[in-house]
Order: structure tokens, then sequence, then C-alpha cells
């Protein structure tokens, strides 16, 4: 109670002079400061953002051993069997996004759940923030260790990488799971979402650089939109093409940024066809 952050903001020029970044944290009741410091990693590239929980260790789950890395997940005290009920997938999503793109980009540190007191999740390196325990959070904000944290957009134009690819992975991990039924059930979801957005008169195409009218409408392009799109990529190339590019996407620009042109790249190289046309009609805007 009574914590605010003050913020520090690193010009970017000056980054690489930084090898510690540190956020005071200042309680205004007892006007006590406490100073956390940050240690910044060669491998950390662009902007650097802190996010800070506080509160008690009394919900922690426990540790699961994940090869050489621990996942730590941490509840609210009150929803101690919510999160022992929804975080045991994570080893095995874990262990599939390792087998298709490569380990843990981050296993070398370790990975674990905060809740905090917001709906959805974030996807803080290591470490996601969380506001509930469900199936879908769970794997989506694992996927954005990925894609997000590993590889990540550019500018906002090209967000969908980050974001329509982590909602298709959901859709991959409940097929994986539980079956094609499932990874249907998540299809027409996106459908019905990205349908809605069409009839308001808002379809956009994917790396779209304008604002939008609200946050319903640009999760409508940018997840459930991009999320159909790779669904269409898998079922163009094949299982096999696609997720080799998806993999070699995810090698090539590890520790980088992208834009969608690097994604249509790799999934021309690993499958040998000339996807301009597709990439025209669902990702870039008319020239």
């Amino acid at each position: 109670e009574g914590f605010a952050v003050e913020d520090q903001t690193i010009p970017t020029q000056s980054f690489d002079a930084y090898r510690d970044a540190y956020v005071t944290l200042r309680d205004t009741a007892r006007d006590n400061v406490k100073d956390v410091v940050v240690e910044v990693q060669e491998k950390d590239t662009g902007s650097v953002r802190f996010a800070v929980g506080i509160g008690s260790n009394q919900g922690v789950v426990g540790d699961v051993t994940y090869q050489k890395d621990n996942f730590d997940p941490t509840d609210f005290p009150e929803n101690l069997g919510d999160a022992q009920a929804g975080t045991p997938d994570v080893i095995a999503q874990m262990q599939l996004y390792s087998q298709l793109f490569g380990e843990y980009p981050f296993a070398d540190e370790k990975y674990g759940h905060a809740q905090f007191g917001w709906g959805g999740g974030m996807e803080h390196q290591t470490m996601s923030f969380m506001g509930n325990f469900d199936y879908e959070l769970i794997a989506h904000e694992l996927a954005h260790t990925y894609w997000g944290n590993l590889v990540t957009c550019r500018d906002w134009t090209h967000f969908w990488l980050n974001e329509g690819m982590t909602t298709f992975m959901v859709a991959a991990w409940k097929q994986e799971r539980w079956g094609e039924a499932d990874y249907q059930r998540e299809i027409e979801i996106a459908r019905t979402r990205w349908a809605r957005a069409r009839d308001a008169g808002w379809d956009r195409p994917l790396a779209f650089a304008g604002p939008y009218p609200d946050l319903r409408t640009r999760r409508a392009i940018q997840y459930s939109k991009g999320m159909l799109f790779m669904v269409e990529l898998r079922g163009q190339l094949g299982e096999g093409a696609f997720w080799r590019g998806i993999a070699a996407y995810t090698r090539a620009h590890a520790g980088g940024v992208v834009e969608s042109a690097d994604l249509q790249a790799a999934m021309e190289a690993t499958s040998g066809r000339d996807l301009q046309a597709l990439f025209d009609e669902w990702v870039y805007p008319a020239r």
C-alpha cells in the first residue's frame, strides 16, 4: 500500500553504456525508498521496461523443473486453487514450443507467473503478469517468450506479428492437447471477432499503420485476423513447410526486430513458393 514507481528512461543512444538499470520504489505511506537493481544483459535489445509486483509470497505454488530452468508461479493467496489447476500445462506447452521452435529462449534463467489485478496478461520477459490462470492466457503469454520477447516487431505497424502468432499458438496448443474440435473452435471465435470489425466497416490489412477506433477493433485485426492468416498459411503450405518456416523465422531474427516482409521471406524460403499475392491480400496496404 502506498508504493509508487518513479520511472527512469535511458536514452537510446546511451544504451550501450548501461549494464545496470535502476527502478526506485517509494513507499509514500512510510516515506521509505527502495532501489531495485536490474541487470541489463548483452542479449537485451530495444527499449527496456520494468514491471514490479509488490506483495507477499504466500501464494507461491512451487517450482516445477523443466530441463535446467524452474517455473515459478506466484498468485494471490485467495486464487491458489485456480493457479494449481491452471499452471501444470505450462510444462507441456513449453515442451511443445521447444520442439517446434527451439529451446525456451531464456532457459538459463527462469519462467514464472505473477498475478496482478487487471484482466488479461502481459508478457514481461521471464515473468508473465497474469490476470487469471486460464489455459488460453497461459499458452498465449508463454508463446510471447518467442514472439514479443525473443523476436519483436519493429514498430506498431507490424504488431500483428507478435499477437497474431501467439493467438494462433493458443489454437495450435489446444489442437495438440485436446484435438481438432478445439482447434476449430478457436478459429470460429477469431472469425466471429473479425467479422464484427468488418460489419462495422473496419476491416484493415494486418500491417495497417493508422489509428484504430478502439481496442476491441484493434484486437479483431491484429489478434484475430492475424491468427486466421496463420491458419491460412498453414493450410496453403502444408504442415512441414509451415512449421519449418516459423522456426526459421524465429531463429533468423532471435534477439532482433522484424517487419512483415521478414515472415514472408522465411515462409517463401522454406516452401519454395511465391507468397506475394497472399501477403498482399492479407497483410500489406494497397500500394
